[in-house]
């Protein structure tokens, strides 16, 4: 979490976030981490 006050820090790390989703999934596969919210992550 980011502390409140911080919303430029916050936006800051979410557009990171964002625009590095695709590298972040690949690294979270390759080592096998579960995550929710997804169908393709579900394995539906």
């Amino acid at each position: 979490g980011v502390r409140r006050g911080e919303d430029s820090f916050k936006e800051e790390i979410e557009a990171v976030l964002a625009r590095r989703h695709r590298e972040i999934e690949k690294i979270l596969d390759a080592y096998g981490v579960p995550r929710v919210g997804s169908e393709r992550r579900a394995g539906l």
